[in-house]
């Protein structure tokens, strides 16, 4: 049998009639006038019957759960988990394969509606508010049912995952005495919303309000996991291509670096923190180089409680000097098109006090490279 969307179409429009006839398909009166049978498109029919199944499983599921049955697992609540499966991977499937357009816009408007749907089908109505809780409430349970839903949305683009998103981290932040199994289920979900919310903002860096709670709110949770799960990388690495979220990150950063670093009950924890921070900041925007470079500086050079961590330290070196160098090679190119004295009258990065107030700091260090190099653009810059 051809599955193809313009079939399916096709056959939807011709058994409409007999549908609305026999109150299969009902519309709502508030909303529609008795002329508006002949304007329901097919695609709406479909997608509304697709996702008022989904509802209809995901309510016997948590009725499941309302009744003890999970615990005895049994044969019922074993085939409405399995079938939950397959369903999920079918409606994955249509809407991310790209060959179901007109299904895909109509599902997708369906789900940002505010208000309840213009129809219903067998006298029941798909309610997005009702489905979203229920899934949040059985998270503990079942996290994968929760993350397949939190993906399915993400699929259909939907307008407001993010708030979604940032109620299952929180409601897995809130949940710290439960048994150890539900504590691993909420890590599960917990670490699951993140990335889709990091993939996510990675997209939506314009909605700066959103933007600065969560980095506020979840920063040592990206911090974290930077080095494992690409898709928070990808998210810093966006947020760096701009100057002003890249400034922004560096600004929480600074405001929460302590508490960050310290953790009484580890101490190899703050070390591993303050490496992990290096990896988040060294693709700093290049307009923050300043700003990267007195952090730096003030947190890891500077710092006695770093000091005898010689790998992370020297890898702060590293960037510093990176940094410097492209500051004043950048600042040495523009100088180059005029006079042979431009240099000198070029506008300086730092004053020569503050200047040499860095090469005290690190005159009697290890840091020798870094020495040199500030010690090689006084010369060349400060005329000293």
């Amino acid at each position: 049998m051809d599955m193809n969307e313009t079939t399916i179409m096709k056959e939807m429009d011709r058994i409409k009639p007999q549908m609305m006839m026999n109150n299969i398909i009902i519309l709502n009166p508030v909303n529609c006038d008795s002329g508006m049978d002949a304007k329901i498109d097919p695609e709406d029919i479909v997608a509304y019957f697709l996702l008022n199944l989904l509802q209809k499983i995901i309510i016997e599921i948590d009725a499941d759960i309302s009744n003890g049955n999970h615990y005895n697992q049994e044969d019922d609540h074993k085939l409405v988990l399995h079938f939950y499966h397959h369903y999920h991977m079918i409606l994955a499937s249509i809407f991310q394969s790209g060959f179901y357009p007109r299904l895909t816009r109509s599902a997708t408007i369906l789900l940002r509606q505010p208000t309840k749907p213009d129809l219903s089908i067998n006298n029941e109505q798909f309610d997005l508010r009702i489905v979203n809780e229920i899934f949040l409430r059985i998270s503990k349970f079942y996290p994968l049912l929760t993350i397949s839903w939190l993906n399915f949305l993400y699929i259909l683009n939907y307008d407001r995952l993010a708030k979604i998103l940032s109620k299952c981290i929180q409601c897995s932040n809130n949940d710290s005495k439960s048994k150890l199994i539900t504590m691993i289920n909420r890590e599960l979900l917990k670490r699951t919303s993140l990335i889709l919310l990091c993939d996510y903002l990675s997209e939506n860096l314009e909605n700066v309000e959103f933007f600065s709670w969560f980095l506020i709110n979840y920063l040592k949770d990206i911090i974290d996991n930077y080095c494992q799960e690409i898709p928070i990388k990808e998210f810093i690495n966006a947020i760096h291509r701009k100057p002003i979220s890249s400034g922004l990150l560096l600004q929480v950063i600074s405001s929460k670096y302590d508490e960050l670093f310290v953790n009484p009950n580890d101490d190899n924890d703050g070390p591993l923190m303050a490496q992990k921070i290096l990896y988040c900041i060294e693709r700093l925007h290049n307009r923050r180089n300043i700003s990267l470079i007195m952090f730096l500086f003030e947190r890891y050079i500077c710092n006695d409680n770093l000091s005898l961590y010689y790998k992370c330290c020297k890898y702060a070196e590293s960037i510093i000097v990176k940094r410097l160098n492209q500051l004043y090679d950048y600042n040495n190119h523009n100088s180059r098109k005029s006079t042979t004295t431009a240099t000198k009258q070029s506008p300086l990065l730092f004053s020569l006090d503050d200047f040499n107030n860095l090469l005290k700091i690190v005159k009697h260090t290890s840091y020798n490279k870094l020495y040199f190099t500030l010690k090689m653009i006084r010369v060349r810059f400060y005329d000293v």
